[in-house]
C-alpha cells in the first residue's frame, strides 16, 4: 500500500479494497482527495441509514353511494265528513209573535204566510221572497260547514235585516226579524 501512496506517483483514484472481512477505502491523491473521502463517507452513512417505511397503501375511497330519495311528505288529514248543503230550498214563512212582546202582530205590513226560496251554492246562501207590496227582497250570506246560516238584506234606509237559521237533513229552519214583524221559515230541499 505504501507503494500506491508514494508521492512519486500521481494517481488520483479512489476505491474500495476488500481483503477478507476488512473493507478498506483507498484514496490516492492530495488534499482534495481527503475532502472527497469525507464526502463519500457521509454519503455512505446517509445511504445506509435506516429509511422510513413507505407510506402504507390505502384503498381508494369507495365510490359515493347514491342517496335514497327522501321519504314523501305525510298525507294531509282527510277533511272532516261534510254534508253538501248545495241545492234549492222552498218553503213558507209563518208569522210569529216577537220574543220581546206577546202581542199578536197582524196588519201593519206583516204578512202571515209568504212563500220563500233559498239557494245554497259552495258555501254562499241567497234567499228571496216577496214582501206585502210585491217587491222581491234578497238576502245574501254564508253557510258554515256545520250548517249554520247567516244572511242579511240592506233596507232602503240603510239599516239591515238579519236572517239566521240552520240546515238539517234536507231541510232548513230560518228566523227573520223584519221591522216589527217576526217570521219562522221552514224550507225543504227540492
Amino acid at each position: 500500500m505504501e507503494r500506491l501512496l508514494s508521492s512519486d506517483r500521481l494517481i488520483s483514484s479512489v476505491g474500495w479494497v476488500c481483503k477478507g472481512i476488512a473493507l478498506a477505502f483507498i484514496a490516492m491523491g492530495g488534499f482534495s482527495v481527503r475532502r472527497l473521502l469525507v464526502f463519500g463517507l457521509l454519503l455512505t452513512f446517509a445511504a445506509c441509514a435506516p429509511q422510513p417505511p413507505p407510506p402504507a397503501l390505502t384503498a381508494p375511497p369507495p365510490p359515493p353511494v347514491a342517496e335514497a330519495p327522501p321519504a314523501p311528505p305525510p298525507l294531509p288529514p282527510p277533511p272532516p265528513p261534510r254534508m253538501s248543503f248545495d241545492g234549492l230550498y222552498k218553503g213558507t214563512m209563518t208569522q210569529t209573535a216577537s220574543r220581546q212582546t206577546t202581542e199578536t202582530l197582524t196588519g201593519g205590513g206583516c204578512n202571515p204566510d209568504l212563500p220563500i226560496n233559498m239557494r245554497v251554492k259552495r258555501g254562499s246562501v241567497r234567499i228571496w221572497y216577496q214582501n206585502f207590496v210585491g217587491h222581491t227582497l234578497h238576502y245574501r250570506g254564508k253557510i258554515r260547514p256545520e250548517g249554520r246560516i247567516t244572511a242579511w238584506h240592506t233596507n232602503s234606509d240603510g239599516s239591515r235585516s238579519v236572517l239566521a237559521g240552520r240546515v238539517n237533513d234536507g231541510g232548513a229552519r230560518l228566523n227573520l226579524n223584519r221591522g216589527r214583524c217576526f217570521y219562522i221559515a221552514d224550507l225543504t230541499r227540492t
